[in-house]
């Protein structure tokens, strides 16, 4: 990790936020999180995203960073971050809603692999058609 592999960063990442074969560090593991997800690793970007996103381990909670480390995440095609922004865009969530953007990632997330993200876009469909909107 100290020699910069963005894998063994996030293993070490991960180490620290469970407690695993060291003590449980949360600021430790946003360190080496940072250092992976610098060189473009999107399972830390992601990591990074949920931590910021729900504020837990003493971690002040700020959706728009939240935001930022899953935009570099779904860039990088981590399905549960697009999906994960699809949510945000649907809501307004940290920013302007857009049903539009939201469609966009939840088809990315879906094309992904994460079946999950199919739902989201037959209920976006659904509130879309009944709005009279259209979605290029």
């Amino acid at each position: 990790a100290e020699r910069g592999n963005s894998d063994a960063q996030y293993n070490l990442g991960l180490a620290y936020a469970r407690g695993i074969g060291v003590k449980k560090n949360v600021a430790e593991a946003i360190h080496w999180w940072r250092a992976a997800s610098l060189q473009g690793n999107s399972d830390s970007q992601y990591n990074l995203g949920i931590l910021y996103a729900t504020g837990a381990n003493g971690v002040h909670q700020d959706l728009r960073e939240a935001k930022r480390w899953w935009l570099l995440a779904a860039a990088g095609g981590d399905a549960l971050a697009q999906y994960n922004l699809g949510a945000m865009y649907a809501n307004g969530v940290a920013g302007k809603q857009s049903y539009c953007e939201a469609k966009r990632w939840w088809s990315k997330s879906l094309s992904n692999g994460f079946r999950r993200a199919n739902m989201a876009l037959q209920d976006l469909n659904r509130r879309v058609r009944a709005r009279g909107l259209t979605c290029r």
